[in-house]
């Protein structure tokens, strides 16, 4: 989604980030990347964590390591 924004989008974190690096502004491209890894990594965590709660019958990988 934050490829798409870059793209063709006018608001949101890959908009402003894409606009950063348009104008050579390096610590906003910094910021912009940073944030994009925060929240993809809150993002992934939180599929995770919902996927768990609703496959209750998988087998996990952690489960036989105990």
């Amino acid at each position: 989604m934050i490829s798409a924004e870059m793209i063709s989008g006018r608001l949101g974190v890959g908009y402003r980030t894409w606009q950063a690096y348009t104008i050579v502004d390096y610590p906003g491209v910094f910021v912009g990347i940073i944030t994009i890894g925060v929240l993809g990594f809150a993002t992934s965590a939180a599929v995770e964590l919902l996927g768990r709660r609703v496959t209750r019958w998988l087998p996990r990988a952690q489960e036989g390591i105990r």
